[in-house]
């Protein structure tokens, strides 16, 4: 058997081609039935709160949740969906996990999680993300009309851009020394994210590994998991043959 890792997608009613090899993965995957499906974060290009599910966001959830019914589907928030919650995941049958998480499968300890954690010299990004996942910005996006939200969100997303086109490659992608004390706390064999979109599978010392789910494009890099412990990603189109 196997469990299946995919993150980074991005699905928006201008991306047809993405939304289009969602589907087409989600069908390989009834096909193939694996014990499980993790969705490490960023699902959606942009998520402004679960009162704003609108009709594309529904079809979504409704092929997501047919999926479910084949095996389970668990789902992390990434940092442009950080606002899903209960409603959405109800209407998907999705599991919504914790930022990180960690379980064991096939005598291999994984930790997961969508990886912008591990980003720690990117420090205004860092501060920010402290700030917009606070309690109260949680409350305060329940009751704000969802067209203020969108305005806000809409804002922040250009800031973003601007401040990751100013910003070196060094400083966006995940810091080592980050990675190494992740390793040392959990105790993991395998820390498995996404979020950088810079896919690959790294060997470190003592067995242990991390892998680095890619974005779609409109095809994605994915990780299938599996009892012979082949650590590959493969390209989402060419899941059935394996």
């Amino acid at each position: 058997m196997a469990i299946l890792f995919i993150s980074d997608i991005h699905l928006s009613p201008e991306q047809r081609e993405i939304t289009h090899e969602f589907f087409a993965l989600l069908t390989k995957i009834e096909k193939i039935r694996p014990d499980a499906v993790f969705i490490l974060g960023d699902l959606f290009n942009f998520w402004i709160g679960d009162k704003a599910v609108d009709d594309f966001s529904r079809q979504i959830a409704a092929e997501i949740k047919k999926t479910s019914k084949i095996c389970p589907i668990f789902f992390q928030r990434g940092n442009r969906d950080f606002f899903i919650a209960e409603k959405f995941c109800a209407l998907s049958e999705m599991t919504l996990l914790p930022d990180i998480f960690i379980f064991e499968y096939e005598n291999r300890k994984i930790l997961i999680e969508h990886g912008d954690l591990l980003c720690t010299d990117d420090v205004n990004y860092q501060k920010l993300r402290r700030v917009l996942r606070s309690k109260i910005i949680y409350r305060l996006a329940k009751i704000m009309p969802s067209f203020l939200i969108r305005k806000i969100a809409e804002m922040l997303r250009r800031k973003s851009k601007n401040a990751t086109q100013r910003k070196t490659k060094s400083i966006l992608n995940t810091n080592p020394q980050a990675i190494k004390q992740r390793f040392l706390v959990s105790k993991v064999d395998i820390i498995i994210h996404g979020h950088t979109h810079c896919p690959g599978v790294q060997s470190l010392d003592k067995n242990k590994y991390i892998v680095v789910l890619g974005d779609w494009n409109p095809m994605g890099k994915t990780f299938l998991f599996s009892s012979e412990q082949n650590l590959e990603l493969i390209l989402s189109g060419d899941l059935a043959a394996n």
